[in-house]
Order: C-alpha cells, then sequence, then structure tokens
C-alpha cells in the first residue's frame, strides 16, 4: 500500500511541474492594442438603377392608379424606342394617400392621388443623363435616387482588404515602438464594409461631373494585438 501512495505522488509531481513549465512557455498577455486601417479600390459599374416616383391624382384609386400605370407603360415605350440594352422594370412599393391640394377644380374632395416606387435597371451605365431625361419628359414625377452596382467584386475586395490589414499591422508597430513595449500576435481581427455607391443624380443637380466609370469599394479592418 504504501508503495502505491508513493508513485501516484510522484506522478502528480511530474504532472504539476510539466504544467508550471507549460504556463512559463505561454505567458498571458497582460494588456493590448486595437487599430484600425481602410483599403479602397475602384470598379467600373456592371448596371444602375434609377428609383423613380411615379404620382397622379384622380378622383378614385382605381383611376388614380390606372394613370400611374399608364405613365410607367409611356416610360419603358420611351426607353425601349431609345434603344437601351437590359431594361428592368420593377415595382417596389405601392401607396395611396389623400390629396391636400387639387390642382383641378373639377375633382372632388375625396380625390385619391396614387403612387408607384418603381426600379429602372440597365447595363448602359454611360448613358444614364441620356435616360433621366427621358424618365422625367415621359411622365415620371421624380428620380428619388441613381446607384451604381458590381456584381463580382470579390477578387478586388480581397486586395483591399489585404492592403487595410498591411496598414492595421504597420500601425500597429508604430504604437507598440513608441510605447516601449513589444508587439505580440494577432488576437483579433474583423471587417467592415462601407457599401456606398456614387450617386449620379447628386452630382448632376450639383453641377459636378458624372463619374460614370467607377464604384468604390471601401473596407475597414481593425485588429487587436496583445503587447508585452
Amino acid at each position: 500500500m504504501k508503495t502505491i501512495v508513493t508513485f501516484l505522488l510522484a506522478i502528480f509531481c511530474v504532472v504539476n511541474q510539466a504544467q508550471s513549465q507549460n504556463i512559463k512557455q505561454a505567458p498571458v498577455p497582460s494588456s493590448s492594442i486595437t487599430v484600425e486601417a481602410d483599403g479602397w479600390t475602384s470598379l467600373e459599374p456592371d448596371f444602375i438603377r434609377f428609383t423613380v416616383i411615379v404620382e397622379e391624382l384622380k378622383e378614385n384609386a382605381v383611376k388614380a392608379m390606372q394613370a400611374v400605370d399608364y405613365k410607367i407603360s409611356k416610360i419603358k415605350t420611351a426607353l425601349n424606342k431609345s434603344g437601351i440594352k437590359d431594361l428592368k422594370i420593377r415595382t417596389r412599393d405601392i401607396d395611396f394617400f389623400p390629396a391636400k391640394a387639387h390642382v383641378k377644380p373639377i375633382l372632388p374632395a375625396k380625390a385619391l392621388r396614387a403612387r408607384k416606387i418603381v426600379a429602372i435597371e440597365t447595363s448602359e451605365v454611360n448613358k444614364a443623363a441620356t435616360i433621366a431625361d427621358q424618365i422625367l419628359n415621359a411622365g415620371g414625377t421624380s428620380i428619388q435616387d441613381i446607384t451604381s452596382f458590381v456584381l463580382d467584386g470579390h477578387e478586388e475586395k480581397l486586395k483591399a482588404i489585404a492592403t487595410a490589414s498591411r496598414r492595421a499591422n504597420q500601425k500597429a508597430k508604430l504604437i507598440a515602438k513608441s510605447l516601449g513595449v513589444k508587439l505580440g500576435p494577432l488576437i483579433e481581427s474583423n471587417t467592415i464594409d462601407d457599401p456606398s455607391a456614387p450617386i449620379l443624380l447628386r452630382q448632376r443637380e450639383s453641377g459636378k461631373n458624372i463619374a460614370y466609370g467607377d464604384k468604390d469599394i471601401h473596407v475597414i479592418v481593425s485588429q487587436r494585438y496583445s503587447i508585452f
């Protein structure tokens, strides 16, 4: 019995010593620093989307919506006649609301205004200004927004992330050096997307040159490093 107890104590001492050595070999960092850096790239858009509002005021909802649909059909006909390629028109929202002021005195007091918000998409990016004029001339009430899109920017996005990661690492090294500490391994890394695209209509209204040719991809990388 004494021999067994002595043997177990010997094993306990060996395991305890090994654990103590492991703790010394992998010290826990006392603190950390967090840095951020961004990366940019620019791509040519594959298509643009016009968000168009079409409204009409009539004595009831049925007639008002019929008038709205007629205007939308005129817009589609005008764009098709001008040879716009890959044209897609989809309804995004429908709304009815009482008219606060009647332009036509023959309308009854309970006249309704019908509104449709439609998305008009095309690959004819370089004809954005011409398309905007055709939409408004054919009956569109207003253009709410014009946005450009890239169908597949995965490879370019990865390049932007790699650039931002290098910048974040360089920034972490400079901060550690200025603090007089040693930069440890990377603990955590996160990427934040900024999905903004050029708003062509705002550029046009402000009198600036319309930059049809690109779409910005902006990523922000946040990294946390241990320091010793």
